[in-house]
C-alpha cells in the first residue's frame, strides 16, 4: 500500500489516496474519505490518472440521487461481477443512479444514502481483486 498526496496548481484541491499494488503489477486506487471512490489501472503513472478523473467526477455528486429507491445490492451478490459493465447493471438494478461522469469513470449514487461508487467508463474493462474487494467492503 502507498500512500499519495495529489495535488495541482493553484485552485485544485488536495486529497489523500491510497494506493495498492498488486501482485501482477497492476494497481487499484481509493481516495480517502470519500468511501466508492475507487480506480484501477496497469501502471502507477495512469493509476494517478485514474483517481483523479474518479475524485473529481465523485465531487460532482454532493447529494445522492432523489429520482429512484433502493440500493440494495449486497456483497455476495459482487462475487460473480468481474467487467465495469456486469457492476454497472447490478446497480443500475439494484436502483443506483448515474450521478456524474468523467472521462474515465461513471459516478453512481442511491436515494437516501451518502454513498457513491465509481465504475470504469469502459463496460469491458476487467475489474481487479482489489477494485472489486474495496467495492465489497461497502456492502458488508
Amino acid at each position: 500500500m502507498m500512500n499519495a498526496i495529489m495535488s495541482e496548481p493553484a485552485d485544485a484541491q488536495e486529497f489523500d489516496v491510497i494506493v495498492h499494488p498488486l501482485d501482477d503489477g497492476s494497481y487499484w486506487a481509493e481516495v480517502d474519505g470519500l468511501p466508492g471512490c475507487l480506480t484501477q489501472a496497469t501502471s502507477y503513472t495512469d493509476i494517478l490518472t485514474r483517481v483523479r478523473d474518479a475524485h473529481d467526477a465523485c465531487l460532482l455528486v454532493l447529494t445522492p440521487a432523489l429520482t429512484a429507491e433502493g440500493g440494495g445490492l449486497k456483497a455476495a451478490s459482487l462475487k460473480d461481477l468481474h467487467t465495469a459493465g456486469a457492476l454497472a447493471g447490478a446497480l443500475l438494478a439494484a436502483g443506483w443512479q448515474i450521478a456524474a461522469q468523467g472521462r474515465y469513470h461513471i459516478v453512481f449514487t442511491t436515494l437516501g444514502r451518502d454513498e457513491r461508487i465509481s465504475v470504469p467508463t469502459d463496460p469491458e474493462t476487467i475489474l481487479n481483486d482489489g477494485y472489486l474487494g474495496g467495492i465489497r467492503r461497502l456492502f458488508e
